[in-house]
């Protein structure tokens, strides 16, 4: 699978884009999903993957940054955790 590009988008792109409109949080999600998908079995990044539930929260908040566009500069950007022991 060829990596979405906006997988690589750094965060100051990715917000700069959602307030241009040019992208959606699912946009960004699911390119971060699809880079996850293609990456992770050489990475073993992640424990547990929640890909619906991000996908739930970025339509979320589609809806959110519609109804107030400025939300779209605060959140919109799935995220990741890891725990290190």
């Amino acid at each position: 699978m060829e990596p979405n590009e906006n997988s690589y988008l750094t965060i100051t792109q990715a917000a700069a884009a959602l307030r241009r409109n040019e992208l959606s949080p699912v946009d960004i999600t699911n390119a971060l999903l699809e880079r996850i998908e293609a990456v992770d079995d050489k990475l073993h990044c992640f424990i547990t993957l929640t890909a619906d539930l991000a996908r739930e929260q970025a339509q979320q908040q589609s809806r959110n940054c519609a109804r107030e566009p400025i939300a779209a500069r605060f959140t919109a950007s799935p995220s990741r955790s890891k725990i290190f022991t």
